[in-house]
């Protein structure tokens, strides 16, 4: 007999359950029933789900479980499925999204910064030695494991990842701010594409706003292609030759010039 998501878990209500809402389904907080402990529940509808759709989720559940465990990707806890939906499960991280936190300190020192890019970096080494793309590296998908550290950091969200054997990834797909060049401008790509978005997300964490923040999308997409930023003085004044340095060779549109993860 199939194992029942409901036999093993209590949803919570709507009211304090709601941890976010994706494009294809709702994540909402759940008690794991035999251990008491906090899980964060992807819930996908049946109904009208593409198949399209379907193989992808089945990708995320396949890849999610493929890096497990790592002390810096969120735990993957099972996959279930009822005549309505299906349920991914993993634990919950209790210390809110980094972009949060970014907004909170408007920027990170840049020893906390280092500690952050240090071990997005160490997660994506270690994801591309599996020859997998996260291709949606962003301070959303970047959790603090709890309220008491600014630098402990899990990786969330798998839902656009891939495999990619070489450059053989051609999907146009992630958030745009931090999207690659080479991914916008419809060229085959592998994971480096991770090291460019970990690159805006450096600039983020340290400068306290984004390279890329064009209002016409036209703008913002030509800005990228061509790698067109800069480091405001007034804004990166505190930061080091060094991180600047680092930070820019992250940002180098060609990928087989970029720093490998």
């Amino acid at each position: 007999a199939r194992v029942v998501f409901t036999d093993l878990f209590q949803l919570q209500g709507e009211e304090d359950g709601q941890l976010g809402a994706g494009a294809k389904g709702t994540v909402q907080r759940a008690t794991e029933l035999a251990t008491g402990r906090s899980c964060a529940v992807k819930k996908t509808s049946k109904i009208r789900l593409k198949d399209l759709d379907r193989t992808e989720l089945f990708r995320e559940v396949t890849l999610l479980s493929k890096v497990q465990p790592h002390d810096h990707i969120v735990p993957f806890v099972g996959f279930f499925e009822d005549h309505e939906a299906f349920y991914l499960v993993t634990e919950e991280v209790t210390g809110g999204e980094l972009f949060d936190r970014i907004c909170e300190k408007e920027t990170y020192s840049e020893h906390d910064a280092r500690e952050v890019l240090r071990a997005v970096l160490e997660t994506l080494d270690f994801i591309s030695r599996q020859q997998i793309a996260h291709r949606d590296i962003k301070p959303e998908n970047v959790l603090l494991r709890s309220e008491d550290t600014d630098t402990d950091i899990v990786l969330i969200d798998f839902g656009f990842a891939n495999t990619c054997d070489g450059k053989s990834l051609r999907q146009v797909c992630g958030t745009l701010k931090y999207v690659a060049p080479e991914v916008l401008s419809r060229l085959p790509y592998d994971y480096q594409c991770d090291v460019w978005s970990a690159g805006v997300l450096a600039y983020v964490l340290l400068g306290g706003y984004e390279p890329f923040a064009h209002e016409d999308k036209s703008d913002l997409v030509k800005a990228i292609q061509h790698g067109i930023y800069a480091f405001h003085e007034e804004e990166w004044a505190h930061v080091s030759e060094d991180a600047k340095h680092l930070v820019a060779s992250m940002l180098t549109v060609d990928p087989d010039q970029r720093p490998t993860p």
